[in-house]
Parts: C-alpha cells; sequence; structure tokens
C-alpha cells in the first residue's frame, strides 16, 4: 500500500483567506477611488495652468492680445469651461472672444468639471504686457462636493496661483477669502 499526501487548502483555509480578501478590498477601494479622483483633479489643474502660462507666454512674445475661451467644437468660442477651451491669438480684441478668420489657434484642450467664476464667464484674454482682462477664478468640482473642489486663481497681472486652505476648515477658498462651493 502506498502513501498518498493530498495537498493543497482545506475548506476552514480557504474560508480565512476569503474573509481577509473581502475586508481589504472593502477598506481599500473606496481610498484607490478617492486617490484617483484627486489624480484626474490634479491633473486637470495642471492642464489649465499650463495653457494659461502659455497664453501669457504667447501674448508677450507676439506683441498681441492672446485669448483662452470655452470652445465645445475646438474652433470657436462655445459650449462651457466643462466641454474644453482654445488658447488663440486675438488679433482684434473683440469682447467676448470670438476666433475671427487669420487668428491662430495655439492649443485646444479637453475640459473637465470646470465652473467659471462671473469674470471668467466666456474668456481670459492676456494684453502684450501679460496682463488679464480682470481677476478671478476657475473652480474644478467633481461629485465629491465643495470640500474636495479646487481653484485656480488668476491675479490681474496675469499670474496663477492655486487655492489653499488657509483658515484649516478643510475647504479651500477663493480669490476673496470665500469658501469654495460646489
Amino acid at each position: 500500500m502506498r502513501d498518498t499526501k493530498y495537498k493543497g487548502f482545506t475548506l476552514i483555509e480557504l474560508m480565512v483567506t476569503l474573509s481577509v480578501s473581502a475586508i481589504l478590498l472593502t477598506v481599500g477601494i473606496p481610498s484607490f477611488r478617492s486617490m484617483t479622483l484627486n489624480n484626474k483633479r490634479n491633473t486637470e489643474i495642471n492642464k489649465l495652468v499650463t495653457d494659461l502660462a502659455v497664453a501669457r507666454s504667447e501674448s508677450i512674445k507676439r506683441g498681441f492680445n492672446v485669448s483662452v475661451c470655452k470652445s465645445n467644437d475646438n474652433a470657436t468660442c462655445s459650449g462651457t469651461w466643462a466641454d474644453g477651451w482654445i488658447v488663440f491669438v486675438n488679433t482684434d480684441n473683440d469682447i467676448p472672444a470670438v476666433v475671427d478668420a487669420g487668428e491662430l489657434i495655439i492649443r485646444v484642450s479637453q475640459g473637465s468639471n470646470w465652473v467659471p467664476s462671473g469674470e471668467y464667464s466666456t474668456h481670459i484674454t492676456y494684453s502684450p504686457t501679460g496682463f488679464v482682462n480682470s481677476g478671478g477664478h476657475l473652480k474644478y468640482c467633481d461629485d465629491r462636493g465643495a470640500k474636495f473642489a479646487r481653484a485656480v486663481i488668476l491675479e490681474i497681472s496675469g499670474r496663477t496661483t492655486l487655492s489653499t486652505d488657509s483658515n484649516n476648515n478643510r475647504t479651500h477658498e477663493d480669490e476673496n477669502g470665500s469658501d469654495l462651493t460646489c
């Protein structure tokens, strides 16, 4: 007679392993979702800040006004900021900004969850000195609400800054010190 040894897991070992795995997934998946949404938000913020810096740089370099306007078709100033935006040389400085024949589109970007302040409901225009038409902000909001909202703040000098939580209430503030809302 041969002595046969079976190799494998017992039912109890398998149940313990599945229980531990279920607990780890229950704890880990929500934080993974939050991390993914935070990364998406940060990517969107970096994309907008980069495009604003390009617009400012191009306006100074070219000696013409350069506008950033909301665009849903990548060619005209239309739609919402959540659709996307274009950066173009606005040689005739029309207000609200309009892409006319012969005006060069420098960059095109897709948007996501951007909400403008009143000053930037249609466009942002940089003058040849690098200044913007007015101060204000663009706010990024997702389905998590105001606690996770962030804003890109433009000073009239054309300088961009990011919102901060200066009063430590876990909500970032806009350029006037008011809590961001979504």
